[in-house]
């Protein structure tokens, strides 16, 4: 059965995890201005775009990793409430080997921003939701 209040509470704590995002986020201005000032000492056109390249692909694995935290927490919700799941579904306990839970998690999250398919997929409210902000992020 779907729990309302589950969701509402759901939707509590996601609002908290913004609040304490937009305070990390700080941290990020500083650090942008520490990269801006290590880009301008490069002089050389193909270091800097290497280094460039370096931080975009950095970037986009911090957010996948973000994201796969946040698919394994919508999953442990689920499991929590009684709800069906996708940690249930793919028979993926909390207690059980974290490297796969996080790697499932992970290529879940990289899946979304590429092509690519697999097999774990929302099966209750509240992860559908959290698929789709993951689609429009």
């Amino acid at each position: 059965s779907f729990d309302a209040v589950g969701v509402v509470r759901f939707g509590k704590t996601f609002r908290i995890a913004r609040i304490l995002r937009a305070i990390r986020l700080l941290r990020f201005v500083k650090l942008r201005r520490v990269l801006c000032e290590c880009l301008e000492l490069i002089n050389s056109e193909s270091i800097r775009a290497v280094f460039n390249i370096s931080l975009a692909v950095a970037f986009i694995i911090m957010v996948n990793h973000y994201m796969a935290c946040g698919w394994y927490v919508v999953g442990t919700v689920g499991l929590s409430h009684g709800w069906e799941n996708w940690l249930t579904e793919n028979r993926i306990s909390e207690e059980g080997d974290h490297l796969y839970s996080y790697t499932t998690c992970l290529h879940w999250s990289l899946t979304q921003f590429t092509p690519a398919s697999m097999e774990v997929r929302p099966y209750n409210v509240v992860e559908r939701i959290f698929s789709i902000f993951a689609l429009f992020f």
